[in-house]
């Protein structure tokens, strides 16, 4: 059984756990490894072909010291060591090559070492950006010269790179899960995707609007229960603090709203919320992934857009939306209007694109695809 090691951002956010997952189960004939803290054990107890290692791990500080003995590598030893004993490397993520600090050295840093250390590097589902300082792409692009493959997720990204021979793009990871049929429901439901601004400051910062951004959630909120329909707040991240601006948005809403508005948290188990996409009516979106999650479910979606990425989605799909400069200053009577007359999504056409994420992958990994192949 070939291993491969994965690099993702593992802390509990829904979107990142989704792009694992459907990894780990388009290819079941290869042993995934993966550092991450222990509750990943349960999160990924499905997925037989996962290994988790922990940091605690008696392993992991083994090679560690190891690393930084005889090879002088300080930072993310077992990774490296890790990396250097797999048949390769798959960096699967969105938004893993953005540069956050004037000073990038340390993240990019790491980036090379796994390139050197990597047998096969690989990247899937990531977009590049935004960045601010010219030498942050020249960098980036001699060091992708030397990785395996990489399929980009949105059109911008890989115009940067298309001079590059292992270079492509396709529409993102997720929309390769395949939903199972919708599930039959009884009431109106409205999904809506919230994100914690209040500590979204740095580099490009959006703090400032959560006072607007959270006060229109509430009162959308409150005319969608007075239009008939149940609002379920969901949180994508609870260590991003997604879960404590559901319950501000909940508590600024009309006590005679409460028995209608449901806090979803995502936890350990995807499905639930997986599941709360597939039975809702229509969905208004901030985190990217529930863009696209509406989207795959077919649903009207009105999207909020925070950042780069979900410009970029958007865009890429000519689909219109609303700054957080927009939304905040909107009113929220339009607002419910926007959202009661936008048409459902058809996504058959993104469903079939996305496989290419895999392309580069497939040919390097595939003896027999399981699901999602």
């Amino acid at each position: 059984m070939k291993r491969v090691l994965v690099c993702a951002y593992l802390a509990g956010n829904l979107g990142d756990d989704l792009l694992v997952t459907i990894l780990c189960r388009r290819y079941p004939k290869v042993e995934f490894h993966m550092l991450a803290e222990e509750r990943y054990k349960q999160r990924f107890a499905a997925l037989s072909n996962a290994v988790i290692h922990t940091p605690g791990d008696a392993l992991v500080q083994e090679k560690g010291q190891w690393m930084e003995k005889h090879r002088r590598q300080k930072a993310n030893g077992f990774l490296m060591w890790m990396a250097s004993q797999c048949y390769a490397t798959v960096h699967i993520g969105g938004s893993v090559f953005v540069q956050h600090q004037d000073d990038f050295s340390a993240a990019y840093q790491t980036d090379a070492d796994l390139c050197r250390y990597s047998k096969r590097l690989y990247v899937v589902g990531a977009n590049f950006g935004p960045y601010t300082d010219p030498d942050y792409y020249r960098r980036y692009h001699a060091l992708f010269a030397r990785y395996r493959g990489i399929c980009f997720r949105d059109q911008p990204s890989y115009d940067k790179f298309q001079d590059l021979p292992r270079v492509r793009w396709a529409p993102d990871v997720a929309f390769v899960y395949r939903p199972a049929d919708p599930l039959p429901s009884s009431e109106k439901t409205v999904v809506i995707s919230v994100l914690d601004l209040e500590h979204r400051g740095g580099k490009y910062s959006i703090c400032q609007h959560q006072a607007g951004y959270e006060a229109n959630l509430a009162a959308l909120g409150d005319l969608l229960v007075e239009q008939g329909y149940k609002v379920v707040l969901v949180s994508f991240c609870e260590m991003q603090g997604d879960e404590t601006a559901a319950r501000r948005i909940q508590g600024a809403m009309k006590q005679g709203s409460f028995p209608q508005v449901e806090i979803l948290a995502y936890q350990d188990d995807l499905q639930p919320v997986l599941d709360a996409f597939a039975k809702a009516d229509r969905v208004v979106a901030t985190r990217f992934h529930s863009i696209v999650l509406g989207w795959l479910y077919d649903k009207p979606v009105l999207p909020i857009v925070y950042d780069l990425k979900c410009t970029q989605l958007l865009e890429d799909n000519h689909q219109d939306y609303l700054t957080l400069e927009q939304w905040c200053q909107a009113d929220p009577k339009q607002l419910l209007g926007q959202l009661l007359e936008r048409p459902g999504f058809d996504s058959k056409e993104l469903r079939e694109q996305a496989q290419e994420q895999f392309a580069f992958t497939d040919r390097a990994l595939n003896s027999r695809l399981g699901l999602f192949g």
